[in-house]
């Protein structure tokens, strides 16, 4: 877990530092207020983001069945099993403070709204698909969001500055698939029922972020932007990495030759053809 907070002095102190920086003779002659001491007396957060790395985790829904006790859905895991400590972590979540200011998106029409991102990558995850199960997790977040957050919580929906007179949400989020895997469980009842097989997908890279009509949310949510740069090196690699390896299957089979052998080649064909 990192965290990163950028910090502005108040007004007060400012006023000292300038007052300080003149020399003795040249410092106007002010009578002190005498200020209480409160919060107001801190240094004002001008930003603040925070990031967390799972090098490995493992999502799994427990729930009654029929032929067993209990029954064991896999719903979030590792592609590689035999991953090694110090690689690219399989999830990476990146987030701005709510006790932060918001960021800023612009309209063209001179319309801003305040939002905070919120950045998830998966890389080498295996996302079981089951429904039923990620609807009863979606519950249970919905409960302890609330209490994960401060004790204030903002409203879900803000209206912006200077632009139409509506409301959005005041989260915005970006979700990165790095070489992951979707797999549908198997049930022999839906293979009787539906006549196919269960799913298996591979994503070699997918990028889901939110949007809208009126704001462009492309630059803030940009996946190689982070306020924590050092810690998004990994995931710029990991992605590096995948499109390396796919660049070389691509490339198995072609062939190259030297520039003097085709032009060799070019001139036996000219030949030939007179």
């Amino acid at each position: 877990w990192k965290a990163e907070s950028r910090l502005g002095l108040n007004c007060a102190q400012l006023e000292c530092i300038r007052r300080l920086a003149q020399s003795a003779e040249e410092r106007p002659v002010a009578q002190r207020a005498v200020l209480s001491i409160g919060p107001w007396c801190l240094p004002t957060l001008l930003q603040s983001a925070q990031q967390m790395d799972w090098p490995l985790a493992t999502l799994r829904m427990q729930r009654p069945s029929a032929d067993a006790p209990t029954l064991h859905a896999e719903l979030l895991g590792g592609c590689d099993v035999h991953r090694q400590p110090g690689t690219a972590p399989m999830m990476s979540f990146r987030w701005q403070s709510r006790e932060a200011p918001a960021c800023i998106v612009r309209e063209p029409s001179g319309g801003q709204l305040r939002t905070w991102p919120m950045r998830m990558c998966f890389a080498g995850a295996r996302f079981g698909l089951d429904m039923t199960s990620w609807s009863q997790v979606k519950r249970c977040h919905e409960r302890c969001k609330p209490y994960l957050l401060s004790k204030t919580p903002s409203p879900s929906l803000i209206s912006p500055e200077e632009g139409p007179e509506l409301l959005f949400p005041v989260e915005s989020y970006l979700v990165e698939l790095l070489g992951c895997e979707v797999v549908e469980p198997y049930d022999h009842g839906r293979v009787l029922a539906e006549r196919r097989f269960p799913l298996h997908a591979t994503v070699p890279r997918l990028v889901l972020r939110s949007d809208a009509e009126l704001w462009d949310f492309a630059e803030l949510l940009c996946p190689r932007r982070s306020s924590l740069s050092e810690g998004s090196g990994h995931l710029a690699a990991a992605s590096g990495e995948l499109q390396e390896q796919a660049g070389t299957s691509r490339s198995d089979g072609d062939v190259t030759i030297p520039k003097e052998m085709f032009e060799q080649l070019l001139h036996r064909a000219a030949d030939a053809t007179r």
